[in-house]
């Protein structure tokens, strides 16, 4: 069975050293599963950083997951 899943993130940054928000970084992509154990993540990633060389970054990332359970048997749930 096939799932898909919309992913948005944004992410602020706190620099005690400048008692101020110094960078921030947006994510938007999707997930998607094709079996139990497997799903396919691609995104977009931005960030913008005011005290690092690079202002501007973007990211373009392609993750597998794959998950892994621990089989119990009956007698172990009671």
């Amino acid at each position: 069975m096939r799932h898909s899943y919309l992913i948005l993130n944004a992410e602020p940054y706190w620099d005690s050293r400048y008692s101020a928000f110094s960078r921030i970084r947006l994510i938007g992509g999707t997930t998607v599963t094709w079996r139990p154990r497997f799903a396919l993540e691609g995104n977009l990633t931005y960030q913008y950083d005011k005290h690092y060389d690079t202002e501007n970054l973007y990211a373009l990332n392609l993750i597998l997951h794959v998950y892994f359970e621990k089989k119990t048997s009956p007698t172990q749930h009671m």
